[in-house]
């Protein structure tokens, strides 16, 4: 299975401002996909990848983006089912 998201997040909240004053914009984009191998009734292997990338418009006075980055998952999952 796959599946795509996209979350956008504008802050109102003052306590949301960076260094210059901005109120604090963030946009994230999710990318998932699975494949699950079932061996018998009961038991499975699942291998999942999930890729996350987060964008915001706030940095501190050094030009740092603390709420920016790129995350990569590969998970794996044995599954018993009873």
């Amino acid at each position: 299975n796959t599946e795509f998201r996209q979350f956008f997040d504008n802050y109102k909240n003052p306590n949301s401002l960076d260094f210059f004053g901005r109120a604090r914009i963030d946009q994230r984009i999710e990318a998932r996909a699975g494949i699950q191998k079932f061996f018998t009734s009961h038991l499975s292997l699942r291998l999942d990848y999930v890729y996350t990338g987060r964008q915001s418009n706030t940095e501190n006075h050094l030009g740092t983006s603390f709420y920016s980055y790129n995350r990569n998952v590969l998970s794996t999952l044995l599954i018993y089912d009873f």
